[in-house]
C-alpha cells in the first residue's frame, strides 16, 4: 500500500551544534514544502542503486544509513522507494526558486525490546539550493525519525 504525506523541510542553524559559525549565521532559513509516496513499487523508479566496480561489473550498494536486511538488533523491514511528487519551492532575491529533488529510499527497523521503529529515508537534491546565508547542498539528504504502532501500552512505555 502507499502512504502519502506531507512535511516541511527546515534547512537552517541549530543551536548548540558544531556547525560553521558563518553558516546561517544570518538566522536565515530555507523552507521547502515536500510532497512525498512511500511506495513499494519501483517500476517507475529512476533511482539507481548500484555502482560499478573499477571493472565496470555492477554491485548493489547498500544504504548503510537504512540499515541491513536481517541485523541481530532487530528486525530489518525491506526498504521502499521515496517518490517526490511535487518541486518544492522558495522564495529568493532571485524570485521564486524551484528545488529539484529525485526519488530516494526508505526503510524502518523495529526495535524489539521497545517495540520501537527507527523510520530513516534519503531523497537527492542534484542541484542544491541557496537563499541567502543557507544552503542546501547538491547531494543526498537524510531524514531519521522514530513510531510506534498505535498501542497505548507501547506509546506509554515509551514515554
Amino acid at each position: 500500500t502507499d502512504v502519502r504525506c506531507e512535511l516541511q523541510m527546515t534547512v537552517g542553524r541549530t543551536p548548540s551544534t558544531a556547525m560553521p559559525t558563518e553558516w546561517a549565521a544570518s538566522g536565515a532559513k530555507l523552507g521547502l514544502p515536500l510532497t512525498l509516496e512511500f511506495s513499494s513499487d519501483d517500476t517507475t523508479s529512476t533511482y539507481h542503486d548500484d555502482t560499478k566496480t573499477s571493472h565496470g561489473e555492477i554491485v548493489a550498494d547498500r544504504e548503510s544509513l537504512l540499515g541491513e536486511e536481517g541485523q541481530h538488533a532487530g528486525l530489518m523491514l525491506p526498504s521502499f522507494l521515496v517518490k517526490p511528487l511535487n518541486e518544492p519551492s522558495f522564495i529568493s532575491s532571485n524570485g521564486q526558486e524551484f528545488v529539484k529533488v529525485a526519488p530516494g529510499r526508505c526503510s524502518c527497523q523495529l526495535s524489539p525490546d521497545t517495540e520501537q521503529y527507527s523510520f530513516r529515508f534519503f531523497l537527492d537534491f542534484p542541484d542544491g539550493a541557496v537563499k541567502n546565508d543557507v544552503s542546501l547542498p547538491a547531494e543526498r539528504i537524510y531524514f531519521m525519525t522514530a513510531c510506534w504502532n498505535e498501542d497505548d501500552n507501547v506509546i506509554g512505555r515509551a514515554k
